[in-house]
């Protein structure tokens, strides 16, 4: 064997164990699974009915923060996001992020939900599901929608999977025509980092970064 030949077996098998640690994004998948229906267990402990403020009483959210929390979380407290970003270390909006999709998740996508569980869909291709899909009002139309759209994944990337719902969606369900085009227009990639910060990349593609302890006051992130 000659020294080229030596040196790509070398390689070959130098890179089988790290390449079969990347495995692990499928346990990555059903633990996001798992976070998921934990955070929407521990939603449903919190009615807003029994631990806040109703609008009126002093003291009781402003009118105009209401309106802009996800609709996902109108019944939960609004204090269980301080609760989840206290005890998953993440700021104020990613907490609010995190427990709305959780919610939606767990209550409206059931397949999405079974196949993240089982490690055959990831985190960011269940989001997509979670922002066009989750927002369709009609239990039935929805989860047909759903099954359509899972049915159709094969090996689409989380965008290009984004794309083939909004499609759907937009053909299927006239009422969620107005959500997708505000998402279209709001859209940004945004993800935490473990200092709390947060990178945000808006639709014009300039990057901002926040830092605590501004995070969740010096960007304009748009409510779930």
């Amino acid at each position: 064997m000659d020294a080229a030949a030596a040196e790509l077996d070398r390689l070959l098998a130098t890179a089988a164990a790290p390449l079969a640690r990347a495995a692990a994004s499928r346990e990555i998948a059903r633990l996001s699974a798992v976070v998921a229906a934990s955070l929407a267990e521990f939603a449903r402990c919190r009615p807003a009915t029994a631990f806040d403020r109703q609008s009126g009483q002093r003291g009781a959210m402003s009118a105009a923060s209401r309106a802009a929390r996800p609709v996902a979380l109108t019944e939960v407290s609004e204090w269980a996001v301080d609760e989840v970003a206290l005890t998953l270390r993440i700021p104020g909006p990613a907490a609010t992020a995190q427990l709305a999709e959780a919610l939606v998740l767990d209550e409206r996508l059931p397949g999405t939900h079974q196949l993240l569980a089982r490690g055959k869909l990831s985190p960011a291709h269940a989001r997509q599901m979670i922002n066009v899909v989750g927002p369709v009002a009609d239990d039935g139309l929805r989860a047909d929608i759903e099954a359509h759209v899972l049915g159709l994944l094969g090996d689409e990337t989380p965008p290009q999977l984004g794309d083939c719902v909004r499609r759907i969606v937009l053909r299927r369900d006239a009422e969620a025509r107005p959500h997708i085009a505000i998402v279209d227009q709001l859209r940004a990639a945004w993800w935490p980092f473990d200092d709390g910060g947060l990178a945000v990349t808006p639709p014009n593609g300039e990057i901002r970064v926040s830092h605590p302890p501004r995070c969740g006051t010096d960007l304009d992130l748009p409510p779930y």
